[in-house]
C-alpha cells in the first residue's frame, strides 16, 4: 500500500554506481529482530532500504530525512583483503523540504545530500578515516542523486571524482554498474520508535556478525538534520601532519598522504581489528604498541584535542 512517506523515497530515490568488479552483494534480511540474511542481490540490481523521518516545519517549509540503507553481505577490507568481515552497513541520505501542510510529494524538492563514508572509523583506533559529506542544493532538485559506491568498502560518494581523492583508499573499476530508479528494490524500514512489519532488525542494538560491525540502529538513532536544515552530525578531518605522526609511528615515509604503503604497513604490524576500527584506541593498547617499538602517544593526544574542539565547535 502506498504511503506518503513511499511515495516521497520514491521520488528521490538515488541512481547507483557500482564497480565493474564489485564481489560483494546487497542484503535481503528476514523480517526478524537479529539480522539474518535471507537473500543476496547483485550490485546491478540493488536491494535497498529506506527510513522516513519527519524532522518538522522552519520557514514556512516543512522538512523529512530520508536515509537509504544499503546492507551488504561482507566488507571486503583494507591493504589485500585485511579486516576484511561479514555484514557492512552504509547509508546516503537526504533532505528534502515542501510547503508547510503539503502531503504531496510532488511539491517537494531536495535540499541537501549526506554522503556516507567510513562514518567513524579510524586508522589504528586513533586517525580518522571518515570521508563523509553534506552537499547542499541551494536552488533546489526535483529529484535524487547519483551515489558511487567505492569497491569493496562501499563508502558513497557524490562522483567520481570525489571517490578517487578518498583520504582512505577508496576505489573504483570503469566501466560499471549504473541502477536507475525503478530499476530496484526499495523497501520501507519505518523509524525506530515504529518500525515496519519487514524491518523489526533496525531495533537491533547491539554489533552484527562475530566482529560486532556497525548496527543500522546506530545509523538511526541521531537525525542528520535539525528541522532548519542544520547538519547535526560532526565530522573529525584528519590533517596532513596528524598523517605524518602516524606514519612515522609506523615507520614509513612520513608523505602525509595515506598511501598503499602507510595501510600495508598497518595491517602488517598492528592487530587485524585495530587497522580499520571505529573503537577508540585504549592507553593499554598504546603501551603494548610502544612495547613492539610503534610509539602511538603524540598520536593519540593530538587526536582527543582534535575531538575536543571538534565538540566544543
Amino acid at each position: 500500500m502506498a504511503t506518503f512517506e513511499s511515495d516521497l523515497a520514491h521520488k528521490f530515490a538515488p541512481t547507483y554506481h557500482a564497480a565493474r568488479t564489485e564481489r560483494n552483494y546487497l542484503a535481503q534480511l528476514e523480517p526478524q529482530k537479529e539480522p539474518r540474511l535471507e537473500l543476496a542481490h547483485p550490485p546491478w540490481r540493488p536491494h535497498v532500504y529506506f527510513s522516513v523521518l519527519e524532522l518538522g516545519t522552519s520557514g514556512g517549509e516543512h522538512m523529512y530525512e530520508i536515509n537509504y540503507l544499503t546492507i551488504w553481505d561482507w566488507d571486503g577490507g583494507v591493504a589485500g583483503g585485511r579486516g576484511a568481515h561479514q555484514w557492512d552497513t552504509e547509508r546516503a541520505a537526504l533532505l528534502v523540504a515542501g510547503a508547510e501542510g503539503s502531503d504531496d510529494p510532488d511539491e517537494y524538492i531536495l535540499r541537501q545530500a549526506y554522503y556516507a563514508a567510513h562514518e567513524g572509523v579510524k586508522l589504528m583506533g586513533l586517525l580518522s578515516l571518515d570521508g563523509s559529506r553534506y552537499v547542499q542544493y541551494p536552488r533546489g532538485r526535483g529529484g535524487g542523486p547519483d551515489v558511487w559506491w567505492s569497491k569493496g568498502k562501499h563508502a558513497s560518494f557524490r562522483n567520481r571524482k570525489e571517490l578517487d581523492a578518498s583520504i582512505a583508499g577508496d576505489s573504483y573499476d570503469a566501466p560499471g554498474h549504473v541502477t536507475k530508479p525503478g530499476e530496484y528494490t526499495l523497501v520501507d524500514v519505518g523509524t525506530l520508535d515504529k518500525p515496519s512489519p519487514a524491518a523489526p532488525w533496525i531495533t537491533y542494538q547491539q554489533g552484527w556478525g562475530s566482529q560486532r560491525i556497525s548496527a543500522v540502529y546506530s545509523k538511526l538513532k541521531d537525525r542528520l538534520w535539525a528541522a532548519d536544515g542544520s547538519a547535526l552530525r560532526p565530522i573529525l578531518r584528519v590533517t596532513e601532519d596528524e598523517i605524518k605522526l602516524a606514519q612515522i609511528a609506523l615507520r614509513v615515509t612520513p608523505t602525509g598522504q595515506l598511501d598503499e604503503a602507510t595501510f600495508q604497513q598497518a595491517a602488517e604490524v598492528l592487530p587485524e581489528e585495530r587497522v580499520w576500527t571505529t573503537q577508540q584506541i585504549r592507553p593499554a593498547e598504546v603501551e603494548v604498541m610502544a612495547d613492539r617499538g610503534i610509539d602511538l602517544a603524540e598520536l593519540m593526544i593530538q587526536q582527543r584535542a582534535l575531538e575536543r574542539d571538534l565538540g566544543a565547535s
